[in-house]
């Protein structure tokens, strides 16, 4: 049986690699930026089409890229839509490609969901397929709650605005204390981060390891909603980042909830979009 399983995933990507004796495979990606607005970029090797496009794309970076064969240019991944994959035996040129590739008889050669899949089994991929598998984990409704636990102010914040707001939209909380160690990040607490439609961070009393967990957050395109009580001076620089500054647990937990409320209904919203496409 194992034996079985090593031989597929070597085909799958050996497909995806190409045959040398049959001339190689092309791959071409269409990135939407709206409804109809689109880009698109020709024939990718597999290993080129996965770290210049695929890992941008999910990570939302701002990367450089070569648009139709031409010079290098900036391109945001984070105002992308979505995304779609096609492979040929044969390589694609002209300015009319992306044309060819949104056309009818183009539809039977799209394969995004063969490469994410092939990516993933790819294990000379290590560190992109980690990106991966936690990228396109499916979102349960749980916030994860970084904040200082051991301090009775943030403490008492957590249990009378924080839970009781979490719990009115009927989510689970997960608390940063209850997975991560002291000044240390773990692969489980990364994994419920990505699993979290939402990321509550209180920076009052934050420590080092916050910092790290934000990054991550923000790498794996999680909605992130900054805390703080009045007066707190930060380690970083935060300055054109919302956050809620509260003075009393009542105004922290009236904000909260209208925060939560208005990016519940931009993800139903982007959800009710993809429905339709």
């Amino acid at each position: 049986m194992k034996k079985f399983f090593v031989d597929g995933i070597n085909q799958i990507i050996q497909i995806l690699n190409g045959n040398p004796e049959e001339g190689g495979t092309y791959y071409h990606t269409v990135l939407w930026t709206g409804e109809t607005a689109f880009h698109w970029w020709a024939n990718f090797g597999y290993e080129e089409l996965l770290q210049e496009l695929i890992i941008p794309y999910i990570n939302k970076q701002v990367v450089l890229v070569a648009p139709y064969g031409e010079n290098k240019a900036i391109a945001n991944f984070g105002a992308v839509s979505y995304l779609k994959v096609f492979k040929t035996i044969n390589p694609l040129y002209g300015r009319k490609t992306g044309d060819r590739l949104l056309s009818r008889r183009f539809r039977n050669k799209e394969c995004t969901q063969e490469v994410i899949e092939a990516a993933l089994l790819n294990k000379s991929f290590s560190d992109s397929k980690s990106l991966l598998q936690l990228s396109f984990m499916p979102d349960k409704k749980q916030v994860f709650v970084i904040m200082d636990f051991k301090s009775k102010l943030l403490n008492s914040a957590y249990e009378n605005s924080v839970l009781p707001v979490i719990r009115e939209f009927e989510y689970r909380p997960v608390r940063v204390d209850e997975i991560v160690g002291k000044d240390k990040v773990n692969s489980v607490a990364l994994e419920e981060m990505a699993k979290s439609n939402i990321i509550i961070v209180d920076l009052t009393e934050s420590k080092h390891n916050f910092y790290y967990l934000i990054g991550f957050a923000y790498a794996v395109g999680k909605e992130i909603i900054f805390t703080a009580r009045k007066g707190t001076s930060h380690c970083l620089d935060f300055k054109g980042v919302a956050i809620i500054e509260w003075s009393s647990q009542e105004v922290l937990k009236q904000a909260l909830s209208k925060k939560i409320k208005t990016i519940l209904r931009k993800i139903e919203s982007k959800t009710l979009s993809k429905s339709h496409k």
